[in-house]
């Protein structure tokens, strides 16, 4: 079996939440079976630079190669480029791309699913937690509104970012440093959220990396009393 194509989706969904650019790939082989893979970064500013990248690979990798040599094929855009050794965004989200469609092709090849090709399964289940449900609420009513929502679906733990600055709700970053106005926004949907879910909902914040060292420390402790299972953020330096 030979890659013989790679084909790439750009679905535009910007113009609804969350405003995703989906890029979805494609790779043929020459008996006929083909796998799937996404693009993990397409979303925001340079959505789309990973699309010139996927064709490069294709063309000095991929084409002609066996889907089976997955690992072989991993290494060789990995080291045969010098942005991947300096860890761009781009370049990695097409590298996962390719691969996951790789191991697409090979679980579909020998009628296995994937799980049992990387050592078989752990678990029977897995805890889910929601995320993105918060993307058309902007006062902690709406906030506290939509998180119920997402209990009464059966989720028991959920991820948000309470200091998003637009109603349209796409992400965005907050001023530097973050005002007393927009603190207290953020303050006020955290605690609205926790008294609507109650103290049994794990909550996640997810900060998008926006916050420097010092209101870190500061909105930081502020959040602590409403018991945050998480923070899922990068501080600025």
């Amino acid at each position: 079996m030979k890659i013989t194509q790679l084909n790439v989706y750009d679905v535009d969904l910007r113009h609804r939440a969350p405003a995703h650019n989906l890029i979805v790939i494609e790779i043929e082989t020459d008996e006929g079976i083909s796998g799937i893979g996404e693009v993990a970064m397409s979303y925001g500013v340079g959505a789309k630079s990973v699309i010139p990248v996927l064709e490069t690979l294709a063309k000095k990798f991929l084409i002609g190669q066996s889907p089976f040599d997955s690992e072989r094929i991993f290494q060789q855009c990995f080291d045969n480029s010098y942005w991947a050794r300096g860890r761009s965004l781009a370049i990695y989200g097409a590298m996962s791309a390719i691969d996951m469609a790789l191991w697409d092709i090979k679980g579909k090849s020998l009628n296995l699913p994937i799980y049992q090709l990387m050592g078989g399964k752990c678990r029977d289940s897995i805890r889910l937690y929601a995320n993105h449900w918060y993307f058309d609420a902007w006062r902690p009513e709406e906030f506290a509104e939509n998180a119920l929502r997402v209990v009464e679906d059966g989720y028991t733990g959920l991820k948000f970012d309470p200091f998003k600055m637009s109603p349209q709700g796409e992400k965005s970053t907050p001023s530097r440093p973050v005002s007393k106005e927009w603190g207290d926004m953020a303050i006020a949907r955290v605690k609205a959220v926790r008294e609507a879910v109650g103290e049994h909902i794990d909550i996640m914040l997810d900060l998008h990396g926006c916050l420097n060292v010092s209101d870190a420390i500061k909105w930081g402790r502020q959040l602590e009393a409403f018991n945050p299972g998480g923070f899922n953020s990068e501080v600025q330096r």
